[in-house]
């Protein structure tokens, strides 16, 4: 039996590379998911890693990271920025902003040790299994995929050889991990600048391609803008597959906006001039994607060159994590765009200071970390005369202590907890004392309110828990009794040694909570907690609306429903009503009931929408009080009405629905907390980003496939018994 007082020694690389009789070069090309070692190798080196009790250290992943320095070795592996346009260079000549996402994923690749090189995959992508021959000859395990033409949406690569990530929505197929501006909450940025700025009738116009390019995100915030208002203030929006001068001065004239939202404003404004519309003096007008901060326009700038940066980090995180292959969950990473005031609004110039404004958006987001070799020359002494003074080593004279510590002061250094403990325990030959501590926040008014409110809620807790042991970190459960007197609880947990911490869904929407936020990493879960805005992973509520609309319609359903309390969309930051705002928009053909919203769910309330809309399928955020209503009135679910759970977080329900999958947004929310703490990314980032993972569908008993028939019998049924 082990003697429980003996230190543990760590298992190293090179322990694992004698036992499995190949170089230690070889086991760290495995673990680092980097190409040299073939596939029965690799295998054997996870086998023997799993089997002799390896662990990822924290510590030295910060120590390596801190190590990354100098220029790029011409050796350094490469990845793909892979196009399909009719030409090699096409791209470059469609979008100034195409160029903006490769140029931020360039430099970023090459800070990482990476480089980045443009791949052709042919006109429309026609030579993707050739290309994907090629790419792995020349041991390129990343693939950047760039925007792809409107007529393509989909590529023939052997995906299974490499870890991709798309830039945009235009690859539709396969499902890939993509990162995108947040385009939905641009529209909404921009149609509230307008509100403030005196416009009451806002219209938008698109181009088709440009719509299905976004997703149509533009297009929901624009409805869900237009579902506020009374029906005869309503503007329908302007979509169209090419310019048609009749078309657009027809609208114009039917529709009669005050402010015009549309792509950018390069055509436009000599349309409107034809019209004898002056901009902004008659019409204003607002650019939803300008292409650069110097646009001559007031709209949003989406930052493309961030965008590409970010793309770059997914990737050669997901490399280093050696995965290959389709997701079996994509991700989508939203970066935030920026309101830049401009001449095209009236008012807009003057209220904003756009100089301040793109000083901001263009500051780099990450600061590098003051080291001790910065305070050596800014002291005027050896590294190692600030190392030995910052651990207070009796060696050192306490006048030359004291002027270290003045300059690190003045120079922002901040101790790393993590590298620190690492270096002692090398010295020591030992695995370190104790391991990491994350911090799992709360502010539930008691301590276990969070876990019963959703049961999604405590499958975050378990993905973060199991990702933060399988990093080598222990994550602790923080509640904020009082969250007014969070500062001095997060003030107590510094001076423990904690650096990172992770925030659950807070009681409501709009919620806020007291805490030190410069002291600390941090990353949230959902969009309860607005303000200041951090970095955050959220289920793509989205996404998952159109897909339970799109799998009620298969199962041959028609009049689709959807109730839901105003906290629960708050929450998700109406991402569901603005998503089936859309379905509705894209089935004329089908019939889809008005949603109903109100503050809280009362059952007369609820009653009465069911006998005015005759919905013969529901969805619901929870269906916990309807459920026992509709048995209570006397109507059978399936037999009567479908129902349908956009939160099935329970595996035991018989609820058919969306499972928001809570345990892999729990996993994803530590991945991304360890890196900010790798990289000493503390405080507010300037720019935080949002990952949403997509959810899966659910079979259950609570819906029925539906002929035509059964469906009026129902509906006969169905209103005879709330009669």
């Amino acid at each position: 039996m082990s003697d429980p007082k003996k230190p543990r020694q760590r298992i190293t690389m090179k322990d694992i590379a004698l036992r499995a009789g190949v170089t230690t070069s070889a086991v760290s090309l495995v673990f680092r998911g980097k190409p040299g070692v073939s596939p029965a190798t690799r295998k054997r080196i996870e086998r023997l890693a799993q089997e002799m009790g390896y662990r990822s250290d924290p510590y030295v992943a910060t120590l390596m990271n801190n190590r990354r320095k100098g220029k790029l070795p011409a050796s350094s592996p490469v990845l793909a920025f892979a196009s399909a346009y009719p030409t090699p260079e096409g791209w470059r000549q469609h979008s100034e902003t195409f160029v903006s996402y490769f140029e931020g994923a360039r430099r970023r690749a090459e800070e990482m040790g990476y480089r980045l090189e443009t791949f052709w995959l042919g006109k429309g992508g026609s030579s993707g299994k050739r290309a994907s021959e090629i790419l792995y000859a020349r041991n390129i395990s990343g693939v950047l995929v760039a925007p792809l033409p409107d007529n393509i949406h989909s590529l023939d690569l052997d995906w299974a050889r490499f870890h991709a990530v798309a830039l945009g929505f235009s690859l539709a197929s396969p499902a890939i991990n993509r990162v995108v501006s947040d385009h939905l909450q641009s529209a909404m940025i921009a149609i509230d600048r307008c509100h403030q700025l005196g416009y009451r009738r806002i219209g938008l116009l698109l181009s088709r391609g440009n719509d299905q390019r976004v997703d149509r995100r533009w297009l929901a915030a624009f409805l869900m803008a237009q579902d506020r208002l009374p029906e005869a203030e309503r503007i329908k929006p302007l979509l169209v597959d090419e310019w048609d001068d009749i078309q657009f001065r027809t609208w114009m004239g039917r529709e009669k906006p005050d402010a015009l939202i549309a792509h950018t404003n390069d055509v436009l404004q000599d349309k409107l001039a034809d019209l004898g519309l002056r901009v902004p003096d008659d019409l204003g007008l607002v650019a939803l994607n300008m292409p650069s901060p110097d646009y001559p326009a007031s709209g949003v700038f989406e930052n493309p060159t961030r965008i590409g940066s970010r793309a770059a980090d997914l990737l050669i995180s997901g490399i280093q994590s050696n995965e290959r292959g389709l997701p079996r969950h994509p991700t989508t990473l939203l970066v935030d765009g920026a309101w830049l005031p401009g001449p095209t609004l009236r008012g807009d110039e003057t209220s904003l200071d756009r100089k301040e404004i793109v000083r901001s958006i263009l500051k780099p987001t990450r600061r590098a970390p003051v080291s001790m070799r910065d305070i050596a020359k800014h002291a005027d002494v050896h590294p190692a005369t600030v190392s030995l003074s910052l651990r207070d080593h009796p060696r050192i004279p306490a006048s030359t202590k004291k002027r270290i510590r003045i300059a690190a002061e003045k120079l922002g250094y901040r101790k790393n907890e993590y590298l620190a403990e690492l270096m002692q325990s090398k010295r020591r030959g030992r695995l370190p004392r104790r391991s990491p501590v994350l911090g799992f926040v709360t502010a539930f008014p008691t301590r276990d309110g969070w876990k019963k409110m959703s049961r999604l809620f405590h499958q975050y807790q378990i993905g973060a828990r199991r990702r933060a042991e399988a990093l080598g970190f222990e994550l602790r459960e923080i509640w904020l009794r009082n969250p007014a007197e969070g500062k001095e609880v997060s003030e107590a947990l510094h001076r423990d040694g904690m650096q990172g911490v992770l925030f659950a869904p807070l009681p409501s929407a709009g919620s806020t909570i007291s805490w030190r936020w410069d002291l600390f990493c941090q990353v949230g879960f959902g969009f309860t907690l607005n303000e200041p805005r951090i970095h955050r992973v959220a289920s793509d509520t989205y996404s998952s609306m159109h897909q339970a609309v799109r799998r009620c319609l298969d199962l041959g359903y028609r009049r689709l429903g959807f109730v839901l309390s105003a906290d629960s969309n708050s929450r998700v930051q109406n991402r569901w009503v603005a998503a089936f705002l859309v379905c509705q928009s894209e089935s004329p053909d089908r019939i889809l009931p008005r949603y109903f919203l109100a503050e809280h769910l009362e059952e007369n309330a609820v009653r009465a929408w069911f006998e005015r809309e005759s919905p013969d399928v529901v969805l619901v955020p929870s269906p916990d009080h309807l459920e026992g209503w509709l048995k209570k009135w006397g109507c059978s679910v399936p037999g009567d009405l479908g129902l349908v759970s956009l939160n099935c977080a329970d595996p035991d329900s018989h609820l058919t629905g969306i499972n928001q999958n809570g345990i892999l947004l729990g996993d994803r929310a530590v991945s991304i907390l360890v890196g900010l703490i790798e990289r000493n990314e503390y405080g507010i980032s300037r720019q935080p980003n949002t990952m949403l993972v997509e959810g899966t569908w659910v079979p259950g008993a609570s819906v029925r496939p539906a002929s035509s028939e059964s469906r009026a019998e129902s509906t006969d049924r169905v209103a005879a018994t709330r009669n």
